[in-house]
């Protein structure tokens, strides 16, 4: 059940085109504005957060990289969090290409 509800919410969000969101800030912080330098932004690189089996069944290490404003200059308590997934179909691409490291420190530096 959680499947397919999983599913829907990813269907309705791929056919809606974009979700539009308020400023929960009155300053420039999660805007198109950068809050940050990329000075301030912290990187947590190959977090292992789970094993799974490759099309040969043997184990395969999952690993992720963390993108974040240091936590001794950002003092908020929540911010947003975001996903992206390098392209390669899960079965190629990695996740240290050009443009997705890029991506991820400037959506850091929004906050």
């Amino acid at each position: 059940m959680t499947t397919k509800i999983l599913l829907l919410t990813i269907s309705l969000f791929t056919i809606i085109g974009n979700a539009s969101a308020q400023y929960c800030t009155s300053n420039k912080r999660y805007t198109d504005v950068q809050f940050f330098d990329s000075s301030q932004i912290s990187i947590g690189a190959n977090i292992q957060y789970g094993i799974a089996q490759d099309f040969q069944g043997n184990p395969d290490t999952l690993r992720l990289d963390l993108y974040y404003p240091n936590l001794t200059i950002d003092t908020s308590s929540k911010c947003p969090f975001i996903l992206l997934f390098h392209g390669g179909g899960f079965s190629s691409g990695d996740k240290q290409s050009g443009d997705i490291r890029d991506l991820c420190i400037h959506l850091a530096m929004r906050g």
